[in-house]
């Protein structure tokens, strides 16, 4: 994972979604806090990597991964429309798609 030390653990004590945290924690990230990012980890990997391993399963810690690493960049196309979460949860089911076509892909190349 991105973040040493850091667990990815199904908690369902986690505190609720908080979408103004998530907010200001987005707008530090995009201001080149990494602090930002390790509190938006510690606060959506459970959930990322539940709506990941019901697309991809053997992949998903990776997908996770894959998220926050490009989370940076990714942030230039969130408006703000919606909740941070939900934005959020998007850009990972598009990244755990992505990765199902690519290994897809890669079985059919292999199989010609």
């Amino acid at each position: 994972m991105p973040f040493p030390g850091v667990t990815i653990v199904f908690d369902q004590t986690a505190p609720a979604a908080d979408s103004s945290l998530d907010a200001r924690l987005a707008a530090r990230l995009r201001a080149g806090d990494g602090t930002a990012l390790d509190e938006l980890f510690r606060r959506h990997a459970g959930t990322l990597l539940r709506v990941a391993s019901a697309l991809v399963d053997e992949d998903a810690e990776d997908v996770v991964q894959d998220v926050f690493v490009g989370l940076a960049i990714a942030l230039r196309g969130y408006e703000e429309r919606g909740t941070f979460g939900a934005w959020l949860r998007g850009v990972t089911v598009r990244t755990a798609l992505a990765r199902r076509r690519h290994h897809a892909n890669r079985r059919e190349t292999a199989l010609e």
